[in-house]
């Protein structure tokens, strides 16, 4: 039940770290 609720965090999770490196090398 909350596997799909995790995954989705999950994911966002990554965006943000993406988002964060992105920022840093900039």
């Amino acid at each position: 039940m909350f596997k799909p609720a995790i995954l989705i965090n999950a994911s966002r999770m990554k965006v943000i770290l993406a988002c964060l490196s992105l920022d840093a090398m900039l």
